[in-house]
């Protein structure tokens, strides 16, 4: 749980530095409560409660099943700085559309030489949907690769992240985080791993393996939550000095 709240931490006082990240996104006094070690110096915080860790759980559901792609990038293109249009003609948004840490590398989308907190968006502003992508970092045990939903700013979103060794989802509203519900799932630096993440109108769902492997029947995480109505999708990452992400595919499909 040490790691976790590292990772959290990273993420939550990142959106709350955001000013110093970039100039477009403005983030209000984040107020933060993690277990840290007696070394560090972290300014007083508050967080909401975090749900206990769960072990993996065959869960059904009665979403529908997804329709129609809204967005799409398989990112084979030239080598570029930001990342631009993507393959399917849209402009990436966000941190995406204007950070040099984000380029187009050897036909991926990769976020390097940065330290902090970075989103991309891609898409229509839309209420049900669901987002799948692939990734790895370099180092992952201070980084975090995560899915987007129902985002409006930096401060208002459905998020679901492998970090920390596990899968995690929570929520932002007006800056407040709140970590819903967590499952182990240990990642290695390097590897690739697909996300896949649904909103159909209260229901949350997400689910993460190894993209060499077969995706898994079941969702890992499920839960309901009211608070966000609508927004745009896309993807998060919580890169620190030193590491790489690179994402290979990314995918926006409507419900």
């Amino acid at each position: 749980m040490l790691l976790l709240g590292f990772v959290l931490l990273i993420d939550i006082l990142a959106v709350r530095f955001s000013t110093e990240i970039q100039a477009s996104l403005t983030s209000p006094t984040i107020k933060i409560k993690l277990a840290v070690p007696t070394h560090l110096v972290i300014p007083p915080t508050r967080v909401s409660t975090v749900a206990a860790v769960s072990q993996p759980t065959a869960t059904s559901t009665s979403t529908p099943p997804a329709k129609h792609i809204l967005a799409q990038d398989t990112f084979q293109r030239p080598d570029q700085v930001f990342w631009g249009i993507s393959s399917d003609g849209q402009l990436w948004g966000a941190d995406a559309k204007n950070l040099r840490s984000f380029a187009i590398m050897n036909h991926t989308g990769q976020v390097t030489n940065g330290n902090g907190v970075y989103d991309a968006i891609l898409g229509p502003d839309v209420i049900n949907s669901e987002v799948v992508f692939s990734g790895s970092l370099t180092h992952s045990a201070s980084s975090s690769l995560g899915a987007l939903l129902r985002w409006t700013d930096a401060n208002n979103l459905y998020k679901a992240f492998l970090g920390g060794g596990q899968l995690i989802l929570l929520k932002e509203v007006a800056g407040l985080v709140t970590v819903l519900k967590t499952v182990l799932f240990p990642a290695k630096d390097g590897v690739s791993y697909t996300l896949r993440f649904r909103a159909a109108g209260q229901l949350l769902l997400a689910k993460a393996w190894s993209t060499a492997q077969v995706e898994p029947p079941t969702w890992m995480l499920t839960v309901t939550d009211r608070d966000l109505k609508s927004g745009y999708d896309g993807i998060r990452l919580v890169v620190q000095a030193g590491t790489t992400a690179t994402i290979a595919s990314y995918t926006e499909t409507g419900l």
